[in-house]
């Protein structure tokens, strides 16, 4: 099966509209999808440079 599973074929097609809606290329959309969880808040004062982490997890994700 090439590309993801998620968005190919005709019954998938709502789910591939929503991701060119949000401006993802067909190239994009047959990269694997990472998801980059925080429990960052301004609360916790422990927590308060995670968003400084996370941020350069996105960024590393993005240039692999």
């Amino acid at each position: 099966m090439s590309g993801n599973f998620f968005c190919e074929g005709v019954e998938k097609a709502s789910q591939r509209s929503l991701f060119n809606a949000l401006g993802f290329t067909k190239e994009e959309m047959n990269r694997p999808l990472v998801g980059i969880v925080s429990s960052y808040n301004e609360i916790v004062p422990g927590h308060m440079n995670i968003d400084k982490i996370v941020e350069a997890v996105k960024l590393g994700v993005a240039m692999g």
